[in-house]
């Protein structure tokens, strides 16, 4: 290689010094940017080391970058903050990615919080050598959002009804959070206006608080004292030197106490409420911030004051008024129109018989609001929102828990806001049931004693009281009871009333009883000639008619006899759907009705005498079990007797007029017509024959009938029909001839699959059986099996380990389960059955019974709402599930036999064999 010449080496020289000149002025340009902005920016090597700090670094930590250069980060900060600050940078270099986190950094006035921004710096080799540090000190932004979020917290504590001690605490700490060494504490004005009371200082010595507690206020009362006697802030710097301080100075010295800064606490009402001050152990002014927070703080502290004393207010408030509302007499009900929410005292309560609990769980007040007053009382309301009357007043009926019905006289009143909307609805009751019952006494009094003078007979005059009485009092049934004329019994009377439906079959069955002196409840008030009251008739052992009193839901049962001098005329009877105790008012209103009709029947004695041989054969006509019908040569019914009802279902009401034919079932109508047209050829000639008629549930029941024409008899003048009710015969004759068909085919069936075929066939014909399985449990091996299985929805299970289905609760049970989908859902929910298969509409099983113990189960299903079993369909299957039983058990016991006789055939001699088969082949 050639050596450069002179004037080459020169030109280089030069380069080489332009090159050096322009770095040294990009470096002093770089440095200079770098001192000069507001950020902290510094270098690190990847040992910790520092390279470079800028003049705000120098500034804030209060060394110079000479003394810092080459120093580690152990050399400069305490370890823990080294140790934060070293595992960022290895971060950094590590990633070599920048990266922003914060940082804590230790300052004169505490410890600050830094947003730092780190970047790897890069060698020729591409290897990060150092990290440059940038950092911006967010510590008052820190502070602010920690002040913003404290103070929500507090406000929070205000609004949800925390202690006032906790609340002024909580906003204290958060105040002393915001500078190094602040102790806070609030003071509160005693209700004397004269003296500071201890509110909350978590920081201050315990002594101290104690010291100043209940220290008046003044012109030269501390710091505290005379803020709140100027009602303007005092801020004192030296403690020691302030003449405010004179009484206190020794006592502040005692504690360490330099200076103080108090501010008033003003209500909006512009009240002092107390005070609130920062207090230092060293004499200091306030800072910018920290009187930005003395502007804070006694705000939020009097929004907690006055909260609490409003809250304490309304709470005294409301105290006195809840005791005047209970304490009321006189009902009352504070309704918000807006809310919903119900206020009802005591006395209200007591009179609609309601607990608290029990009123609040009412949709509407509508509830407890007789029926017939409900209309009414909504309409009067209604107008009263709509403004057009400012309140009403009027008398209302309530229907009490236990039937009764109570009287209150009602004034409702609106009350309205300050911008006149109504807000709430006042309602103020007094019970008037006392005066409304001898109102009503006196009126039924009248009105029986009139009705019954225009009576005809007897008959009538106890139709009269029996109506009156039930409609006036709430009986829902009454029906009279009179003496034979030989006096050997009483006799239900044709009078009789009802204001509950259902009680047709206790009627008719009443009508068929006669009850001797001292024998049931019509025969004990015959004997005793007073009143006789049972709590519960189901339950007495003298009352005769129990069983169907509790098939139609009567309980509570009243006698009342009827005197005609000293001599019982009658005796009326009334039933409750409840069980109730004996009503003395009741009874003597009843009792002075019963008098009433007494003296009217005297009058009417000797007209119901001549009247009675003819009520006694139409009696015998009522009274009969059979069914008597009058038909005109049309064949519309013109008369039924009372028997109509029991049988098919109809009131004389509901059958007059109509066409017999429209009863007749339309398989049967054809004989009927053709028999009917023999009658109308042959007058005097009975005719026998058998028919379904239509029952009014839509039924049809097998009627026996004995018709015959007597249209020409001037006394009849219609043809008559005497039918009797021979439906449970017909079903009775259907299951015994369900019977031999099942014992036929158990001897007759090849194998026990035909008979079970054969069985659901006879089963089908007796009830709706599409849907039809037996099961049979096998207690050897555990399992039920499905030998025969129909079903429109499931196919044939296979055999299985007994499970929690229906037909295992059977099983089980060893008891017939008639499961709807309700009992279905009970029995899941208590863990007894689960679901398998198709869910149904309607199940039933019945347990197939041999030598006492449960083998298996008949069941039908129905997978529609149209097909529903019942006590007939349950009935029916128990009949036949004894034969099904027994047919099941021969034919195994038959099948078993077979295969045993297939089994030891080679093994038996023949003549044994021989008298096998001739046991097996004999006729049956």
């Amino acid at each position: 290689m050639p050596a450069p010449t002179p004037g080459r080496a020169q030109a280089l020289e030069g380069e080489c010094a332009a090159l050096a000149e322009a770095l040294r002025q990009s470096d002093e340009r770089l440095r200079a940017i770098l001192d000069n902005t507001s950020a902290v920016v510094y270098l690190l090597d990847d040992q910790g080391r520092y390279l470079f700090v800028n003049r705000q670094w120098e500034s804030l930590f209060h060394r110079s970058r000479e003394r810092v250069a080459g120093q580690t980060l152990w050399d400069v900060w305490p370890k823990e903050f080294a140790d934060a600050l070293h595992a960022g940078s290895r971060e950094v270099l590590r990633s070599r990615k920048a990266m922003e986190r914060e940082e804590l950094l230790p300052h004169d006035d505490g410890v600050h919080t830094y947003l730092s921004l780190r970047i790897p710096l890069f060698g020729s080799t591409r290897a990060p050598y150092a990290v440059c540090g940038i950092s911006t000190d967010i510590t008052d932004t820190k502070k602010a959002e920690t002040l913003r979020v404290g103070l929500n917290w507090v406000l929070d504590m205000i609004v949800t009804g925390d202690p006032l001690e906790d609340v002024l605490t909580s906003l204290l700490r958060l105040i002393e959070s915001q500078s190094q060494g602040m102790l806070c504490s609030i003071l509160l004005l005693d209700e004397d206006g004269r003296h500071l009371r201890h509110g909350a200082a978590p920081s201050l010595p315990e002594a101290y608080m104690k010291a100043i507690d209940g220290e008046p206020i003044g012109p030269r009362a501390g710091s505290c004292g005379t803020a709140v006697y100027r009602r303007e802030p005092v801020i004192v710097t030296d403690i020691q030197e302030d003449p405010l301080w004179a009484d206190y100075r020794e006592l502040a010295a005692q504690h360490g106490l330099r200076a103080c800064w108090s501010t008033p606490i003003i209500s909006y009402q512009g009240k002092v409420l107390g005070t609130f001050a920062m207090y230092y152990r060293e004499a200091r002014s306030p800072s910018l911030a920290e009187k930005r927070l003395i502007g804070i703080a006694p705000h939020i502290a009097g929004i907690a004051i006055e909260h609490k004393r409003a809250n304490e207010a309304l709470r005294e408030s409301e105290r006195r008024f809840r005791g005047i509302f209970d304490s009321a007499l006189v009902g009352i009900h504070l309704a918000d129109l807006k809310s919903g929410a119900d206020l009802i005292n005591a006395a209200y309560l007591r009179m609609i018989g309601c607990s608290a609990e029990e009123f609040c769980g009412l949709a509407t007040f509508d509830a407890l609001t007789h029926p017939e007053d409900r209309d009414a009382d909504r309409a009067r309301f209604e107008e009263m929102l709509a403004g057009k009357v400012d309140h009403y007043q009027a008398d209302k009926r309530y229907v009490l828990r236990d039937r009764r019905v109570v009287w209150a006289n009602l004034t409702v009143s609106l009350l309205r806001d300050a911008s006149g909307e109504a807000r709430y609805a006042l309602g103020m009751a007094v019970d008037v049931t006392e005066r409304k019952r001898a109102e009503e006494q006196a009126a039924l009094l009248q009105e029986v004693t009139m009705d019954v003078a225009q009576a005809e007979d007897l008959a009538s005059a106890l139709a009269v009281v029996l109506g009156h009485v039930c409609e006036k009092t709430g009986w829902a049934l009454g029906q009279a009871w009179v003496p034979r004329d030989d006096g050997s019994a009483l006799e239900c009377s044709p009078a009789w009333c009802t204001t509950s439906g259902g009680l047709e079959r206790f009627r008719a069955i009443s009508q068929g009883f006669t009850f001797p002196p001292g024998i049931g409840l019509p025969g004990r008030v015959w004997s005793g000639k007073e009143a006789a009251w049972i709590l519960d008739v189901t339950l007495d052992a003298n009352f005769p008619r129990a069983t169907y009193a509790h098939e139609v839901g009567l309980k509570a049962g009243l006698g009342i006899p009827i005197l005609a001098g000293d001599q019982v005329i009658a005796v009326l009877e009334f039933f409750l759907r409840e069980a109730r105790a004996e009503d003395e008012r009741l009874v003597g209103v009843i009792t002075a009705v019963a008098a009433q009709l007494g003296v009217a029947i005297q009058r009417k004695w000797a007209e119901e005498a001549l009247r009675r041989s003819e009520e006694r054969f139409r009696a015998l006509v009522e009274h009969s079990t059979d069914v008597i019908i009058l038909l005109g040569r049309d064949g519309i019914i013109r008369y039924d007797s009372q028997s109509l009802s029991p049988v098919l279902g109809y009131s004389p009401e509901e059958s007059l007029g109509r066409s017999v034919f429209e009863l007749i079932h339309p398989d049967d109508a054809p004989g009927v017509r053709r028999l009917f047209a023999e009658v109308l050829d042959r007058p005097g000639h009975v005719v026998r024959t058998e028919a379904r008629g239509l029952h009014k549930d839509g039924s049809w029941r097998h009627l026996e009938a004995a018709v015959v024409n007597r249209l020409s008899d001037p006394a009849v003048g219609a043809i008559v029909v005497n039918s009797r009710d021979i439906t449970a015969r017909k079903e009775a004759e259907r299951l015994q001839t369900a019977t031999y068909r099942i014992a036929q085919a158990a001897a007759a069936a090849p194998g026990l699959q035909e008979l079970l075929l054969t069985i659901h066939a006879i089963v089908g014909d007796l009830m709706p059986a599409q849907n039809f399985y037996i099961a049979l449990h096998d207690a050897g091996t555990g399992t039920v099996s499905f030998p025969y299985w129909a079903d429109e929805r499931d196919p044939s299970p296979p055999a299985r380990r007994l499970a929690r289905g229906l037909t295992e609760y059977v099983l089980r049970t060893g008891s017939p389960l008639h499961a709807t989908p309700d009992v279905v859902a009970d029995l899941q929910r208590r863990g007894e059955v689960v679901q398998i298969g198709t869910r149904h509409f309607d199940w039933l099983g019945i347990p197939l019974a041999a030598h006492q113990e449960t083998i298996g189960a008949l069941v039908v299903q129905s997978y529609s709402e149209s097909i529903r079993f019942g006590g007939r369909e349950e009935e029916i299957l128990r009949f036949v599930s004894t034969q099904v039983a027994m047919a099941i058990e021969r034919k195994r016991a038959e099948e078993a036999l077979r295969e045993s006789v297939v089994t030891y055939r080679s093994l038996t001699p023949d003549a044994l064999a021989r008298r096998i088969r001739e046991v097996l082949d004999r006729p049956r």
